[in-house]
């Protein structure tokens, strides 16, 4: 797969966005792990 050589604000923020939400599905997971719960 190619990317354009120019940047696709629309995409940057898709991809930030599910980054975003993988680390709130995540976190909660990893700090109820480490707390005991």
């Amino acid at each position: 797969m190619l990317k354009p050589p120019r940047i696709n604000a629309m995409g940057i923020m898709v991809l930030a966005g599910a980054e975003l939400t993988k680390i709130h599905l995540v976190l909660p997971k990893i700090l109820s792990g480490k707390s005991g719960i």
